[in-house]
């Protein structure tokens, strides 16, 4: 029998990376008259071995290919693709999971190209992706390159978009195109109110705040009563929104929220910011961050609000500055770190510990630039603005 030709071996390779069953098995059935051939298609005999979903086809294949290889070589192919068996099942980050997803990524160049003419190949990619990135919070810069194979040959599928908007919209660079993966989403299934969610948050964090509202309202209409769409509705209204009605429909939301959970430190802190940006009412607010402490003590928000309504009001600074030094060490966030150089440099004068805070800042900005934290009231930037200046000025003298 003759040899295949190229075209004849780039066919019978379609045949046997095909997401239809029927084409698989022909193409194996022919490959049995052409035994030559294993060679030259030996890594999609291995993917078939190891990602097919028929386990009769995988122990067919594994035998062709025991029939060929030595047992070492069939232990080292496995161990490359041990990754998506096992780490789907494990639950806490070890350094066995580095290791399986080392062992595949040794690998994974000489196989992705064929795993992407595979639709339910490809998915076990979206598996690992989604662990990596929302279980382990670990390599992320793969679990990104994971669910970019998955949307290649799965363009449309649902929760690989919207894992990979997510990851990507944790950075001002990665905005453009989380919205338009939440977009795709959004066309394709309208009622996801966590994607609309975030829609909104896209636009409120880009000073698209009309937009913002309205994905807001959306996500709020498809799932009423949650707490999370509500607090970000009423923060919107509390402090970005312009007008009375706005102001209104921000307290009817916070007083909705407290009836609903009262046991939140996230409500409460919503409820005192409102007190104290809106209605002026600084003893309110205090009561409510203190309220808000009692069920959630370790809240960092709660603890850095009230320590700025300690500086800004009471000017208790050393009040308001211990309370600072507790938030950030339960979280350090832009705001609280930018509020925090700005009352070290023009209050205490103490640039030595105003730089490591800043430092701290520069970490977590995007290269080149510290921008600007959408809370940030405008008063409050100008004095970070003023007090950088002062503070680059003494650390360059």
């Amino acid at each position: 029998m003759a040899k295949l030709t190229l075209t004849e071996l780039e066919n019978l390779s379609r045949l046997l990376l095909s997401s239809n069953d029927t084409n698989v098995a022909l193409g194996l059935e022919i490959l049995k008259n052409h035994k030559e051939a294993t060679p030259l298609l030996c890594r999609e005999l291995i993917l078939i071995w190891q990602l097919h979903h028929d386990l009769e086809k995988r122990i067919d294949v594994e035998q062709v290919l025991q029939a060929k290889y030595s047992g070492r070589q069939m232990e080292q192919w496995e161990k490359g693709f041990d990754v998506f068996r096992i780490v789907p099942t494990i639950y806490r980050y070890t350094p066995k999971v580095r290791r399986l997803v080392q062992d595949h990524e040794n690998v994974r160049a000489d196989y992705q190209a064929l795993i992407e003419r595979n639709a339910a190949y490809s998915l076990n990619y979206y598996l690992v992706g989604k662990k990596l990135h929302q279980t382990f919070k670990k390599h992320l810069d793969i679990a990104e390159i994971y669910y970019r194979i998955v949307l290649k040959t799965n363009p449309t599928h649902e929760d690989n978009l919207f894992y990979l908007a997510f990851l990507l919209d944790k950075s001002e660079e990665g905005y453009e195109e989380a919205l338009k993966h939440y977009l795709t989403i959004e066309s394709i299934n309208p009622n996801s109110s966590a994607t609309l969610n975030n829609i909104g948050l896209i636009y409120d964090n880009t000073g698209e705040y009309e937009l913002a509202y309205k994905y807001y309202k959306k996500a709020l209409t498809v799932h009423p009563n949650s707490t999370l769409h509500m607090r970000n509705l009423a923060s919107l209204c509390t402090t970005r929104m312009d007008g009375a009605a706005y102001k209104k429909e921000a307290k009817t939301l916070l007083m909705k929220l407290l009836k609903i959970d009262a046991q939140s430190g996230s409500n409460w802190n919503s409820w005192a910011d409102y007190l104290w940006n809106i209605e002026q009412n600084h003893d309110k607010a205090e009561e409510a961050y203190l309220k808000g402490l009692e069920v959630e003590p370790n809240n960092p928000w709660l603890i850095g609000n009230l320590g700025e309504l300690y500086i800004d009001i009471r000017k208790q600074y050393e009040k308001g500055l211990d309370l600072y030094k507790q938030s950030l060490e339960l979280k350090e966030s832009p705001y609280r770190l930018v509020t925090m150089v700005t009352l070290l440099v023009d209050y205490y004068k103490d640039y030595a510990l105003a730089k490591s805070y800043y430092k701290k800042l520069v970490a977590l900005s995007p290269p080149n630039q510290i921008t600007r934290n959408r809370y940030l009231r405008d008063d409050q930037w100008a004095a970070f603005l003023a007090a950088e200046k002062v503070l680059l000025n003494k650390l360059n003298a």
